[in-house]
């Protein structure tokens, strides 16, 4: 992240937070699944928010935040599709220490 902060000063760039989220898996019951979605956007807005007072605090810039629900790979290479004004991307780690971050930047790269 204090990369990404410096980067962005060093260059006059905006910053921007992407937090995906896993896509629910339908087969279990609705409520189920609504419980499951709605306990982990709130997870990841309070994740994000933290980040951006981080980013605040270190740079001054306020970053903008974008959520999306699906495969992570494909999440990111859509919203850089999506944004013309995206020159770069910083990958950052997992903050729970997740093992999927060693299968994003092939699958990313072969986008």
């Amino acid at each position: 992240l204090q990369f990404a902060c410096i980067t962005a000063q060093n260059t006059g760039a905006n910053l921007a937070l992407l937090y995906v989220i896993d896509p629910v898996d339908f087969n279990t019951f609705f409520s189920v699944a609504d419980s499951w979605r709605k306990e982990h956007w709130d997870k990841a807005e309070k994740l994000v928010l933290q980040l951006c007072e981080e980013v605040h605090k270190h740079s001054g810039i306020i970053p903008s935040i974008v959520f999306r629900e699906g495969v992570i790979t494909q999440e990111i290479v859509e919203v850089a599709d999506e944004d013309n004004d995206i020159n770069m991307l910083i990958l950052g780690a997992a903050p729970d220490g997740s093992t999927n971050k060693n299968r994003i930047l092939p699958t990313i790269t072969a986008s």
